[in-house]
């Protein structure tokens, strides 16, 4: 069991967070050690549990831009002995914004809220109210610090089968930064936030997002039962739910799969 510094909402005593329920437990399903990505880390607790699960040697790439949640989950991984750099690694951390491009960005940050931050200020209150501090950060393309994990070995055998993206209505950028990684991989599923309201307070729009993912060959969920098979000593992932195909997507969370 992962500790984690986080005391955000309960819900009947359990920490309820959507991520939490839907893409750490994914992570457990494959039993190869694998890589898994998770873009708006937070302070850690989607993260953390991937790489302290003893079912499978996974690793984890968390990039989180915001520096008090990057102390917590540097605490966090003091607290579970997990290392940070170094041969052998297997949780590495970023620190910045996975998005289209290489630059330097001022991001909002929510007085209290970190969970919050986004790029657009306005979209950093727009849910949770109150006043914003600025800070700078770093933008990249993650399909260049994925192209670094290759050349230094770093990916686990089973390859990338997951990533995790909750950026405040910025998902469509972070999408942006993979064309490379969506235009080849034979299987993937992401994880993303779906929040009209708060992607167009970062100037996106969902639908051209949509067409994007489709685009790559990726179908979209709001329900899902997304499994993990063997198929000629390969694990394998598989869903059956029913399709989103239009333009209007209403659940707040989604599935993007690719099999």
């Amino acid at each position: 069991m992962a500790v984690t510094g986080w005391t955000g909402r309960v819900e009947g005593g359990v920490i309820r967070d959507w991520a939490e329920e839907w893409f750490t437990p994914f992570t457990y399903k494959f039993k190869v050690p694998s890589l898994f990505v998770d873009v708006g880390a937070n302070i850690g607790r989607t993260s953390v549990p991937i790489v302290t699960n003893t079912g499978a040697a996974h690793s984890v790439v968390a990039i989180e831009p915001v520096r008090s949640n990057l102390n917590f989950i540097c605490q966090d991984l003091f607290f579970n002995a997990i290392p940070l750099g170094g041969a052998g690694a297997r949780y590495h951390l970023v620190a910045g914004a996975a998005s289209a491009a290489w630059g330097e960005i001022q991001i909002h940050v929510p007085i209290g809220r970190g969970d919050n931050a986004a790029i657009s200020a306005e979209a950093a209150v727009k849910n949770v109210g109150g006043a914003a501090e600025a800070e700078r950060i770093t933008t990249f393309p993650l399909d260049d610090y994925l192209a670094q994990l290759r050349r230094h070995r770093a990916i686990p055998v089973g390859g990338l089968k997951g990533i995790k993206i909750d950026t405040q209505g910025h998902e469509y950028y972070v999408l942006k930064g993979l064309n490379h990684t969506l235009s080849t991989v034979k299987q993937l599923a992401i994880y993303a936030e779906n929040d009209p309201g708060l992607m167009a307070a970062a100037g996106v729009n969902p639908s051209e997002m949509y067409a994007y993912m489709r685009g790559h060959g990726f179908k979209a969920y709001c329900y899902a039962d997304v499994s993990v098979t063997t198929v000629d000593g390969q694990e394998v992932i598989a869903v059956s739910g029913n399709e989103e195909a239009g333009d209007s997507i209403h659940c707040g969370d989604m599935f993007w799969i690719k099999v």
